[in-house]
């Protein structure tokens, strides 16, 4: 019996201390309703995910010969984690990042861009989403992009939503 207990506690163990750990921060609904929003009120220009490899090929040795209008929903979530505030805390880098999504998706302007300058080229100016998605929209919104790829702007490319 004994050795059952310590065999079910030891495979446990190893189950549990997987390559990446789900932060404390992440909510699956919110992550859910944030993704709902993408889906109705983004993906007229930005596509949600395309392997990092191939984005990069795309842009950088293919002239966007996948014509994407905007960039994806990945490239925003890894950029947002690398470029915008301090990601030693991610319930603050939360705010960090919801902040700069407010001002970008509100009041969008090429001098505020989190894009690569070898990406932006390829995209016209966003239009305002003034009146068309909330703020309440956009911080659902902002957990949806912060935790599609990797969790902490670690460069841990994944889009395995199942993990959730």
């Amino acid at each position: 019996m004994k050795f059952f207990i310590t065999s079910i506690l030891l495979i446990s163990a190893l189950i549990a201390n997987d390559d990446y750990e789900i932060p404390q921060e992440f909510d699956k609904q919110t992550y859910e309703i944030g993704q709902d929003i993408f889906e109705q009120k983004c993906t007229t220009c930005h596509v949600k995910f395309i392997d990092m490899n191939t984005v990069v090929r795309n842009f950088f040795h293919e002239n966007n010969n996948m014509n994407l209008k905007a960039p994806t929903a990945n490239q925003i979530s890894f950029r947002l984690k690398q470029q915008i505030g301090d990601k030693s805390d991610i319930e603050f880098h939360l705010f960090e990042t919801n902040d700069y999504l407010k001002s970008y998706v509100l009041d969008p302007n090429r001098s505020k861009t989190i894009c690569l300058d070898g990406v932006i080229e390829y995209f016209d100016g966003m239009p305002s989403m003034r009146g068309i998605v909330s703020e309440e929209e956009i911080e659902q919104l902002n957990h949806f992009l912060y935790f599609l790829e990797g969790f902490n702007g670690i460069n841990e490319h994944f889009h395995d939503e199942t993990i959730f």
